[in-house]
């Protein structure tokens, strides 16, 4: 009996695999798990911020959050909400965005982009928010500005893969009233470089 119920069992086809075109974000929070208070806070808003811009979870752990999105321009905004909501709360996050074609399993998520986008996020810094080269090509004139950081090569992935830091442009509106209120800041953790 126990020989026909296992053969029935692996019989059963598993769940079909579905493929789409994604972007991904890989986020790593910096001193969550110093402070289990904060870990519950940060995956708040992080939630918060993926509902606002679009987003779904694809993995949230006590200091990773992994979500997709439908366009780049919308994962880049979420990683700048994140990285200045999470700031605030004495938190720093590293961050990377990559897009490209994602195998689905059921609730499973897999593929080169995945890999990449934590590649990604593994080389970035404190505060940094890092997007593809892909990425970048596919936000021409969405008022972001990309700059060239180096090269990620990951076994079994062709590359390499060059990548950039990403800063988001200030509308002049936007620059008069930081300016008025003093939280304008050249450079450093949340500001945004100015560009004429």
């Amino acid at each position: 009996m126990d020989e026909i119920q296992g053969f029935l069992v692996a019989a059963v086809p598993s769940a079909p695999i579905e493929s789409a075109l994604l972007t991904v974000l890989h986020v790593e929070v910096q001193g969550a798990m110093q402070d289990p208070g904060k870990v519950e806070n940060w995956q708040t808003e992080a939630l918060r911020q993926l509902r606002t811009a679009g987003g779904q979870k694809i993995e949230l752990g006590e200091a990773a959050l992994v979500a997709m999105f439908r366009q780049p321009t919308q994962a880049i905004n979420c990683a700048f909400d994140l990285l200045n909501n999470l700031h605030r709360i004495g938190l720093d996050i590293r961050a990377a965005i990559h897009i490209g074609e994602c195998e689905k399993r059921g609730d499973v998520y897999s593929g080169p982009v995945l890999k990449l986008a934590a590649g990604f996020a593994a080389r970035a810094g404190p505060g940094d928010i890092i997007a593809s080269r892909t990425v970048r090509d596919l936000t021409v004139g969405a008022n972001f500005i990309f700059d060239p950081r180096g090269e990620l090569d990951l076994p079994g992935i062709p590359g390499p893969w060059p990548f950039f830091a990403v800063w988001s442009c200030l509308s002049n509106l936007e620059r008069l009233k930081a300016l008025r209120c003093g939280s304008f800041k050249p450079c450093g953790l949340g500001s945004r470089p100015l560009t004429i």
